[in-house]
C-alpha cells in the first residue's frame, strides 16, 4: 500500500482540485482495496471469520468500483492522446502513442484484476488459492501508480534534458520493482 501511495501522491495530491471526478473516485476505490487486502487476513487469522465473510461480499461491489472506476478513465487517455498530438511542446517527451498505451494497458489490467477476484471467489474454500488470487490483485493494479511516481522522479532528475528524455526506462525500472516484491512474497 505505501508503494503505491508514492506513486500516486503527487499526481493525485499534487493536482487535487483539477481532477476529474473518475480520477478521485478511482483512489479511493484502489486505497481502500489495499485496505481491504490488509485487514482481510487478519479477520480470518484471528476468529473473526463472520466478519471476514461479510467484509468479502462488501469487498466483491469495491472490486467492481476499482475496475469500473479504472475503465471510466480511459476517456482522459485518449483527451490527453489528442492533446498530445495537438499541442507537442507542452507534453515534452509525452507523445499520444504513450497514452494510447496507457489505455490499452489499463484495458488489459482491469480484465485481469476481475478475472482475479473471481478466481479468489471461486476457490474461496481453499485457502492458499484464495488468498493468492487476492494477493495477485495487489501487483496486477500496482503498475499505474507505482509507474507514475518513478516515472516523476525520473523526469525531475532529467529535466535539463526535457523533453529528450527516454520515459519507457522509469516504466521498465518501476516492472522491475514489481518483479522483485511479487518474488519477496514467494
Amino acid at each position: 500500500m505505501l508503494v503505491m501511495q508514492f506513486g500516486i501522491f503527487r499526481d493525485y495530491w499534487g493536482d487535487l482540485a483539477e481532477n476529474a471526478w473518475s480520477v478521485h473516485v478511482h483512489y479511493w476505490t484502489g486505497t481502500v482495496w489495499y485496505f481491504y487486502l490488509i485487514i482481510q487476513p487478519y479477520y480470518a487469522t484471528h476468529g473473526q471469520l463472520a466478519r471476514h465473510r461479510t467484509n468479502g461480499i462488501i469487498g466483491i461491489f469495491l472490486a467492481g468500483a476499482v475496475c469500473l472506476t479504472a475503465l471510466s478513465m480511459l476517456h482522459r487517455d485518449i483527451v490527453s492522446s489528442e492533446r498530445a498530438a495537438a499541442m507537442p511542446q507542452e507534453f515534452g517527451p509525452f507523445e499520444p502513442w504513450f497514452f494510447l498505451g496507457v489505455a490499452a494497458v489499463e484495458i488489459v489490467m482491469m480484465t485481469a484484476f476481475a478475472f482475479a477476484v473471481i478466481k479468489s471467489i471461486i476457490h474461496r474454500k481453499q485457502l492458499e488459492n484464495h488468498a493468492w488470487w487476492l494477493i495477485s490483485t495487489v501487483f496486477i493494479i500496482m503498475m499505474p501508480a507505482l509507474g507514475r511516481g518513478v516515472q516523476n522522479v525520473h523526469i525531475a532528475m532529467s529535466r535539463k534534458q526535457w523533453p529528450n528524455i527516454d520515459i519507457m526506462s522509469s516504466l521498465y525500472f518501476a516492472e522491475g520493482l514489481i518483479i522483485a516484491m511479487l518474488l519477496f512474497e514467494l
